[in-house]
């Protein structure tokens, strides 16, 4: 590549031709205008119509007697504990699409304080603070617990160390000898129990993933889970819990990372990261539709109106601006019907962006942004180093973009023959995981065809 800097203008001068022949082509078949991109949305809304919702009814464990047990749960914490709602504001079951949200039942104006509690032990689980049950040696073992693999500080994983001694424990709370569950407990107790991400799911649930990329990452997220499940078993401090069985240490390990994945959060504040009952039931919606946003403090927590919100409308927040409808099925179980970002990602062989290329995994998106690809751009640059004398800018496009549907059909040919056939309802006891997988491969058999389909055009019309 070159090293100089008029080498370098240079190269940057042709990336800028091929682009805005790109741009050209793109434009001329209709594929990058505003137009264009809401007609895509609407199709993605379609495409998304046989998705079930932020809460799979046929993937939800408990249902509506889930739902009112957490509900009277939180009711008690709102009673007796301190933890507040405005007057215009309710907490209801919306059915198994929806599960519990906060619902606005009178309008409220943008800055209004939704919920408000104090941070405290009777109120929510923190990585900082003790729960009344604890033991003092260990709440010292959780002081001293040390980064969890993948993540940048070790808040999260002492909050899924408190968690897991709580859900041991009340595991046990049948016993004569055993605390009794206050409210807090009853509602971690009553969280939905959902399919949730695919790194949760049976190794036999996995494979029903077969050509997608997402399995072989949840396959190494599944192993990385167990083992630092046993390796926190291994330091597990004794008296800190009735000693578990590794089949129940196991159990409540997954859950509490669950519970820590999908519902807690991470308050920037002395408070670290949390687990808080009422805020974790504000549903998600992408950052354009979504209506409030939390706040912590070191003392308190709360969610408020980030707009004007009508009557009979549900507090909404984004969980990730940046996720794409895939990574936040992958990382909190649900699927995002009001999702603006669509890609899929692929695998891509050794040799075959350059003949240093060691292959490795890249994003495929919706064509409606062609340029915003980074496996495009690695190509087009390519095509461009290894132009022949008497190519053309156009030529070396053109390269590229076969080169790029070529990657497309081959990841395609690796879905099974049936991957992606809707779901039979059997008595098969992966059923409800096997509805899951059939949406998702689906969709991403879906997308990509619908992608190739563009490029082969833009191909076409360039010849």
């Amino acid at each position: 590549h070159a090293l100089s800097g008029v080498c370098a203008r240079e190269g940057r001068i042709a990336s800028r031709r091929m682009a805005g022949m790109l741009l050209v082509a793109f434009a001329a078949l209709g594929m990058c205008s505003v137009a264009a991109a809401m007609r895509a949305s609407m199709r993605h809304r379609s495409a998304l119509g046989d998705s079930m919702g932020l809460v799979p009814d046929s993937v939800c464990d408990g249902g509506a007697a889930t739902g009112e047990a957490l509900l009277a749960a939180a009711e008690e914490l709102t009673r007796d504990y301190g933890l507040l709602l405005n007057d215009k504001v309710r907490l209801q079951w919306r059915g198994p699409d929806r599960g519990c949200a906060v619902v606005i039942v009178a309008p409220v104006a943008k800055g209004e304080l939704l919920v408000w509690g104090p941070a405290s032990p009777n109120t929510s689980v923190s990585s900082r603070y003790a729960h009344p049950w604890e033991t003092a040696e260990f709440s010292s073992y959780c002081s001293g617990v040390e980064t969890r693999p993948g993540t940048g500080s070790p808040d999260s994983a002492r909050l899924a160390v408190r968690l897991t001694s709580l859900l041991l424990q009340m595991g046990r709370s049948r016993s004569p000898s055993s605390p009794k569950l206050g409210p807090l407990e009853r509602y971690i107790t009553a969280c939905s129990s959902t399919v949730g991400p695919p790194s949760q799911w049976p190794a036999e649930a996995r494979e029903l993933l077969a050509g997608s990329v997402i399995r072989s990452q949840a396959d190494r997220d599944a192993d990385l889970l167990r083992r630092e499940a046993l390796r926190f078993q291994a330091q597990w401090p004794a008296g800190a819990s009735p000693t578990p069985s590794r089949e129940e240490f196991l159990a409540a390990w997954a859950r509490a990372d669950l519970l820590v994945t999908t519902r807690g959060f991470e308050s920037h504040t002395d408070l670290d990261a949390m687990f808080c009952p009422v805020l974790d039931l504000v549903n998600h919606a992408s950052k354009d539709n979504s209506n409030a946003e939390y706040g912590f403090t070191d003392k308190e927590f709360f969610l408020k109106a980030a707009t004007d919100i009508p009557a009979q409308s549900e507090a909404t927040v984004c969980y990730d601006v940046e996720a794409n409808f895939l990574e936040i099925w992958t990382r909190y179980g649900f699927f995002d019907e009001t999702a603006q970002n669509h890609s899929v990602q692929v695998q891509v062989p050794p040799g075959y962006v350059s003949v240093a290329h060691t292959g490795g995994v890249y994003s495929i998106p919706s064509m409606e942004m062609p340029l915003e690809c980074q496996l495009l751009r690695e190509l087009m640059e390519t095509a461009r180093w290894k132009r022949g004398a008497g190519e053309t800018d156009a030529q070396a496009t053109q390269e590229a973009l076969w080169r790029f549907a070529s990657i497309i059909r081959v990841h395609l040919a690796g879905y099974p023959h049936n991957a992606g056939a809707p779901a039979v309802d059997t008595p098969d006891p992966l059923e409800r995981y096997r509805r899951v997988a059939s949406a998702v491969v689906r969709y991403e058999k879906w997308l990509l065809k619908g992608t190739l389909q563009k490029v082969e055009a833009v191909v076409s019309f360039m010849s």
